[in-house]
Formats: structure tokens, C-alpha cells, sequence
């Protein structure tokens, strides 16, 4: 599978919000039905992705499959933790999420990853164990959400 990526932009906003919305949102409803929305504050309106662009720690990339833009992938190689990971639902089950995590261990290395996904989300677990990641802890919110903690 040949899948480019480059740096986003502020001109990418508009598409980044877009796969924000559409991935997290498809995710939501796997767990709570149809219709169901939710994800990090400012997912789908443009606030988390001004958060993602302005963070210097970020390698905040787009992933692109025959010249469309599929996903996005945030890591700060520095601690060794993924920020953000997610592509359209369209492109879900078709190895596209393997294909971009060998690219970036090739790229930064496979020692030590870590990552936070919702406690809900059972195939974001099944896709992490399936690439060598162990559940280690559990991070509860104000709110009412729990998320676990994924290392490899």
C-alpha cells in the first residue's frame, strides 16, 4: 500500500476537522448507537486542530493514498507518544492503520510508544494489541469518560 504524508498546515484545517469529526464520531457510534457524537473538546469545530498546529512537540501529519487525504497522524517523537491517530471510516479494515504505524516506527523507531484511547473504543484496543501495545493503565475525567493507556 503507498501511502505519502506531509506536515499539516493552517490550510488544512478545514480537512482536519473534517476527519477529527467523521473518525471520532464513527467511533462514538460503534459503542452507543447511531447518531451518537463525541470526542475531544473542539474535535469538530477547528479548536483541536489549531491545539494539534500550534503544539512545537507535534509531528502532526496527514496521510494520503493516491493523492487523497485519508487521515491524520500526531506523535511527539521526543516522549514517544501518539497524540492523535485517525482515518476516514471509509478507509477502516483495509490495513491502512498497520501500514502507518510500520511507516512510523520505521521512520522513528519501535522502542517505547505510548498512547491514550476511550475505554469504549474495543477495535482502537484490538487494532493497538494486534500492533504490539499493552493496556497499562486508566485515566478517569471530570466528566464522566475513562480512557485507557496503551505502551509497547
Amino acid at each position: 500500500m503507498k501511502l505519502t504524508y506531509r506536515k499539516m498546515t493552517e490550510k488544512d484545517e478545514q480537512m482536519v476537522t473534517k476527519i477529527f469529526t467523521e473518525s471520532f464520531n464513527y467511533d462514538t457510534a460503534l459503542h452507543f448507537g447511531k447518531g451518537a457524537e463525541d470526542g475531544p473538546p473542539g474535535y469538530s469545530d477547528g479548536r483541536l486542530f489549531k491545539r494539534l498546529l500550534a503544539n512545537q512537540e507535534a509531528d502532526s501529519l496527514l496521510i494520503t493514498r493516491a493523492d487523497k487525504i485519508i487521515g491524520i497522524i500526531a506523535i511527539n517523537p521526543e516522549i514517544r507518544e501518539v497524540l492523535y491517530f485517525c482515518v476516514l471510516p471509509e478507509c477502516i479494515n483495509q490495513g491502512v492503520g498497520s501500514a502507518v504505524w510500520k511507516d512510523i516506527e520505521d521512520k522513528y523507531g519501535k522502542d517505547y510508544w505510548r498512547l491514550e484511547t476511550p475505554s469504549y473504543s474495543l477495535s482502537n484496543h484490538h487494532f493497538y494489541q494486534k500492533n504490539g501495545f499493552k493496556k497499562t493503565g486508566e485515566k478517569e475525567y471530570p466528566e464522566g469518560g475513562r480512557s485507557y493507556i496503551f505502551q509497547k
